[in-house]
């Protein structure tokens, strides 16, 4: 990897001077909220009414309920982005109207606005769903920009859920859409999310021209909103840079990159005020807090971190409140205040581990050892160490699998386009070819994270007692291969086998020797699986079959064979006179919600029981109506 310093020198962060944006109407999903925006502050020294109070004010004016439904739309999703304290409300009455005028395209971009809030608020796998049917049916209504809007939203859901090679995949078929029809401001969009991805995993400097290129587009595109979301990104990305050389023992370059950040918080401010982006303004003032902080201006920092605690309170942003309490406790620890750094960092650190945010969690926990050491409490930051170090673990294990999965789905991509299949530029790269470095370079990476990674996966994802998959590494790799199933419309299937019996063979022959039963059934069931498939142990003497680009058909065979083999078992050793049996249900979907599909193969298993055991019964009639649907 490039040197930090001389990467980001050599591009500098392109987000400078916010150039005015004058009026401009955009249709569509994408556009709403953003169509008309205010004078900014940095042209004339003057604010005007923010952009909800105009978006309320078209509400108002609105002649037909056709007019008053698109105004409503163009409102909520602007809360949605911006003053989510209101979306509730505002989403509510949008979907509402549009349902009373029964225009199907209106009602669909309802939709969209209302699965968007709850991915939003971390309410993921409904909306995800959602947001794939909607993209279906705007493509139906020859709507493909919006449908692109559906699949990038569905994309952060899948992020969300732990699926960055989904995400990626989704994002990339967005990215294509929006560069055939050529807007600007949903490529803008998509650039933003790449680079937060490229931060995720601690690349900085790398994201630093990604937002640079989103904010060029959001400006060619008159999106003032788009815009400041790819300043304040790039702007977060120097300071966690500078705490970085801070922390690397770089004084100088530290404090040179706090420097540029702290130039544009101020302009950004403005900007934020000047559009009523009431979301983003406690992120600002919690980053504009620990730049002051680590530039030596406490008083300065304390002003801004009180600010941020006000903000993130009226709000109503969980998240928001966490981050500004946590900088505001780095505030409260420098300038000696121990006891309400330990209260603000406490608060903090419970909001964060509910939601899993293991990087913002270490660093609270970082903070808490230093309080409890200044206040002479040794006992609690010993232990506090001990959580740290389990935390840095997932932190380090949540970026190699992010980076092994994202590298694995551009490989993929890569690889399409050296076949001739996709020719679009890589996403990372959008205007500067370079398919084959990418495509080297994603390989070893690839090849270096699969190696990094084995152990702790083995760890983490592994039945001890028959080294196949557990029950919780199998329901995640199931929840994403109907991700694959539905992006590919390539069926997957689900097998599920019980031993006939076997509390017989724990009750006859000891428990031990039911262990060895099923320590050789599982060797049997990893010798018949191909590269893809997934063998599992998901219950007590309940195996599972993950079985991708397969169909009902060839499900109904696999389970079979492995009928067959198991039945031929020799395990007289172990259990004189006695035949291993199974009893097994296959399903096949196409996409569709994992527990279905589960469920669908459950259901014909215990058939298979009641029809006399030592049998395979196939769930055909899901296959049938998933194949219909997703016709």
């Amino acid at each position: 990897m490039v040197d930090t310093a001389t990467y980001v020198e050599s591009r500098g962060s392109r987000l400078s001077d916010m150039p005015y944006f004058p009026h401009s109407s955009l249709p569509g999903i994408g556009a709403a909220g953003e169509d008309a925006p205010p004078t900014s502050t940095r042209c004339t020294g003057k604010v005007q009414r923010n952009r909800t109070m105009q978006l309320q004010s078209q509400v108002e004016l609105a002649q037909t309920p056709l007019e008053r439904v698109e105004a409503l739309l163009r409102l909520a999703l602007w809360c949605v982005e911006a003053e989510r304290s209101r979306a509730s409300a505002a989403t509510g009455e949008a979907l509402a109207a549009a349902k009373k005028l029964r225009d199907p395209i209106l009602l669909a971009r309802a939709r969209y606005v209302a699965a968007l809030a709850s991915v939003y608020l971390h309410d993921e796998v409904a909306p995800y769903h959602d947001l794939l049917h909607l993209s279906r049916e705007f493509e139906a209504f020859g709507l493909q920009v919006d449908a692109a809007w559906c699949d990038l939203a569905a994309a952060m859901a899948l992020e969300s859920m732990g699926d960055p090679g989904g995400s990626v995949l989704l994002t990339e078929r967005a990215w294509g859409t929006f560069r055939r029809y050529n807007d600007l401001g949903g490529q803008s969009r998509c650039l933003n999310t790449i680079g937060i991805g490229e931060c995720w995993v601690g690349r900085y400097a790398e994201a630093i021209p990604i937002f640079g290129r989103a904010a060029d587009l959001a400006t060619a595109a008159k999106r003032p909103a788009t815009y400041a979301v790819a300043w304040l990104n790039a702007v977060q990305a120097y300071t966690n840079l500078g705490r970085r050389a801070r922390d690397e023992g770089r004084p100088d370059w530290a404090r040179a990159l706090f420097e540029h950040a702290s130039a544009e918080f101020e302009p950004l401010w403005r900007q934020l005020v000047a559009l009523g982006y009431r979301q983003l303004q406690p992120q600002v003032a919690a980053l504009q807090a620990t730049t002051l902080l680590n530039l030596g201006r406490e008083a300065e920092a304390q002003e801004a971190a009180e600010r941020a605690l006000g903000l993130a309170v009226t709000s109503g942003s969980i998240e928001a409140l966490a981050s500004a309490r946590c900088h505001a406790a780095e505030v409260q620890l420098e300038l000696g205040d121990h006891e309400r750094a330990l209260r603000l960092f406490s608060a903090a650190l419970a909001e964060y581990e509910t939601r899993n945010h293991h990087t913002e969690t270490a660093r609270v926990i970082r903070g808490l050892v230093a309080v409890n050491e200044a206040l002479g409490d040794v006992k609690s930051a010993f232990e506090l160490h001990k959580r740290l170090l389990d935390v840095e673990l997932a932190v380090r294990s949540m970026r190699e699998r992010r980076e092994r999965e994202v590298s694995k789905a551009r490989l993929e991509l890569a690889n399409s386009r050296a076949d001739g299949t996709d020719g679009q530029a890589a996403l990372t790269q959008p205007d500067t070819g370079g398919g084959r470095e990418l495509t080297d370079e994603l390989a070893r990476d690839n090849e270096r994270l699969e190696r990094d990674l084995a152990l702790l996966k083995r760890l983490a994802h592994t039945d001890p007692l028959t080294g196949l998959a557990n029950r919780r590494h199998f329901d995640v790799q199931l929840a994403r291969a109907t991700v694959r199933s539905e992006l590919t419309h390539r069926p997957i299937s689900v097998v599920i086998c019980d031993i006939d019996f076997f509390k017989m063979i724990n009750d006859q022959f000891s428990h031990v020797a039911g262990d060895e039963v099923l320590r050789r059934l599982a060797a049997t069931l990893r010798s018949m699986c191909r590269q893809d498939d997934l063998a599992a142990r998901v219950g007590g003497e309940e195996f599972a079959l993950l079985l991708p680009h397969t169909d009902i058909a060839a499900a109904a065979g696999v389970a079979e064979r492995v009928r067959s083999a198991i039945s031929r078992l020799d395990v007289t050793d172990i259990c004189p006179g006695w035949t291993v049996t199974v009893s097994s249900g296959a399903a096949a979907m196409l996409g569709s919600r994992p527990g279905e599909l589960y469920s669908a193969a459950d259901a014909a298993l215990y058939r298979a029981k009641s029809q006399g055991r030592n049998r395979v019964c196939v769930a055909e009639e899901v296959s049938r109506s998933s194949l219909a649907i997703s016709a």
